[in-house]
């Protein structure tokens, strides 16, 4: 279940964001030393999305940007 939202909410993102966005979101988690194979840039944004969209502690950030812009 976690992982068709992960997928629903990634999807938003590609389609949302530009290429710079997502470049940098893409870049703001570091890859652990040595991980096998490596992950493409899909899977980091992946783990970004996971990490930072996903976290119930961001939420409530979340809400309150979304009614600034």
């Amino acid at each position: 279940m976690v992982a068709e939202q992960n997928e629903i909410v990634l999807k938003a993102v590609e389609e949302t964001l530009n290429e710079g966005q997502i470049k940098s979101a893409t870049n703001a988690l570091s890859v652990p030393a040595g991980e096998t194979p490596k992950p493409t840039d899909r899977e980091r944004l992946s783990r970004w999305v996971r990490g930072v969209l996903m976290d119930p502690q961001s939420y409530d950030i979340l809400v309150e940007l979304s009614k600034k812009g």
